[in-house]
């Protein structure tokens, strides 16, 4: 009887020991799962830390492009006004400048030679005088 009291006690014990092996070693597996998810969270932490710094690049990239052609537009925009209203002036002027006689017309040249080169423009309204 002892010995099958003993017996028993060791199946027991041998039993209780598969349990506390199994238990160990799922134990061990959960672990490994979990460094294994560990490390692909830091990878994955560094590809996506790496991902925002090259998107964050690309963006100041995008930005600098878009500034330099809102300036473009902007100087096409002046370069605009700028022609329209010299059109709309020297319009104008034409139209003025046609209506006036040949003599007067050359008076104007000589006013704006006067304020360009002096000596140049005295010389030329000497010559409109004796021309006229």
């Amino acid at each position: 009887m002892e010995r099958e009291s003993v017996k028993g006690e060791w199946v027991k014990l041998e039993m209780e020991k598969s349990r506390h092996d199994l238990h160990v070693s799922t134990t061990k597996q959960r672990y490994a799962d979990c460094q294994r998810a560990i490390d692909t969270a830091k990878d994955d932490r560094d590809v996506v830390i790496k991902n925002a710094d090259y998107l964050r690049y690309e963006l100041d990239q995008e930005i600098k492009r878009a500034n330099e052609l809102k300036m473009k537009l902007d100087s096409y925009a002046a370069c605009c006004d700028m022609e329209h209203c010299i059109e709309t002036f020297v319009g104008k002027r034409i139209h003025d400048h046609l209506k006036m006689s040949r003599l007067e017309q050359c008076r104007v040249v000589v006013e704006k030679m006067k304020k360009v080169n002096p000596k140049d423009a005295a010389s030329l309204e000497q010559d409109l005088n004796e021309f006229f």
